[in-house]
């Protein structure tokens, strides 16, 4: 009972290490294609910056004498260029990622200000505030630390390492041997516990379809559960991708079940053929028998019909009294 148990618990991290493994493989596919199709640019240029908390807190660090009310701070957000100016820093960091550049698009003080002065006209129009050059230089030394933080994190260290290897395409690679890794482990798991390499395969399939159908929806409704959010707009120019590679894995989902389910049905042997009577020995093959007796007295020897296997009734006899075949005949042939 207790093997029982351990197997089928096993079998249960088998299908939840599938689908884990499946949806990272699926991640990182369709953030390579975002990164080869220069997507991420264009989605940011869509972006809500209005509902970004972040955005907010970034543009009254920027001004602090502004003394923007939250009204105010959506309102330069919404009218202003800031998320088209955030665009092209998205495009430049794009083509550092793909190779096209060697030196990393870091974020300077002078693109922050020069952000701030190309949205004068809203600031003014919002809040009547004054962009002077004290403001300036007071801009300067608060974004300081800021900007050399988001510098650091997104040029070096882990982060950065990963967005390289899946700009290159191989990042996809590590989930993928891992997946395999885990469909043997699947099919041992299950031969052991007495079922076919089919039951493995078709479980392993099915387990794969469940980030796919989910990748599929968020394709097909995740812009209309965002549409008022910060990542509304930045969906819809995003779900195509996502929508391609949730049908293309589960295709490949619906052929390995497929695959499994005919080598389970090849697998299956009719009892009648799995367990075949054993033949009964001809009467031919035993025409004698000795009967064991006690001890002192000689055996008797039995003679039977070659043909019908009859006992004879007397060891001389020439012919079967049940199916009149002659005996002696059968000897010479």
């Amino acid at each position: 009972m207790k093997e029982n148990s351990r197997k089928s618990g096993m079998g249960v991290v088998c299908i939840l290490l599938t689908v884990v493994l499946t949806a990272c493989v699926l991640y990182c596919m369709v953030l390579h294609a975002h990164i080869a199709k220069t997507e991420l640019p264009k989605a940011a240029s869509v972006l809500h910056l209005d509902e970004s908390t972040k955005a907010k807190t970034f543009l009254k660090t920027c001004l602090p004498n502004a003394s923007l009310t939250e009204e105010q701070v959506e309102d330069v957000l919404d009218d202003g260029t800031f998320c088209y100016i955030f665009a092209d820093k998205v495009y430049d960091y794009n083509q550092w990622l793909r190779g096209e550049i060697t030196e990393f698009p870091e974020i300077t003080a002078d693109e922050c200000v020069a952000a701030v002065k190309g949205n004068l006209s809203v600031l003014y129009r919002e809040t009547k505030f004054q962009f002077t050059a004290e403001e300036e230089s007071l801009l300067r030394e608060n974004i300081g630390s800021e900007i050399v933080h988001l510098n650091d994190k997104y040029s070096t260290g882990l982060s950065a390492f990963l967005m390289k290897a899946a700009a290159a395409g191989w990042l996809t690679l590590i989930p993928g041997i891992l997946l395999i890794a885990v469909l043997i482990w699947m099919i041992v798991v299950y031969v052991r516990s007495g079922k076919t390499v089919g039951n493995a395969v078709r479980a392993f399939g099915i387990a794969a379809m469940i980030p796919c159908i989910l990748l599929i929806l968020l394709s097909l409704f995740g812009s209309m559960l965002l549409d008022d959010t910060l990542y509304g707009d930045a969906v819809r120019q995003l779900n195509g991708t996502w929508l391609l590679h949730g049908i293309i894995g589960m295709a490949a989902s619906i052929v390995l079940v497929a695959v499994g389910m005919l080598m389970k049905k090849k697998g299956t042997v009719p009892a009648s053929e799995a367990t075949p009577s054993a033949p009964a020995p001809a009467a031919s093959e035993t025409p004698a028998a000795s009967v064991p007796q006690q001890e002192g007295v000689p055996p008797v020897t039995r003679h039977y019909c070659k043909f019908c296997g009859e006992l004879l009734v007397n060891d001389d006899a020439k012919f079967c009294y049940k199916c009149g075949k002659q005996q002696e005949q059968s000897e010479k042939s």
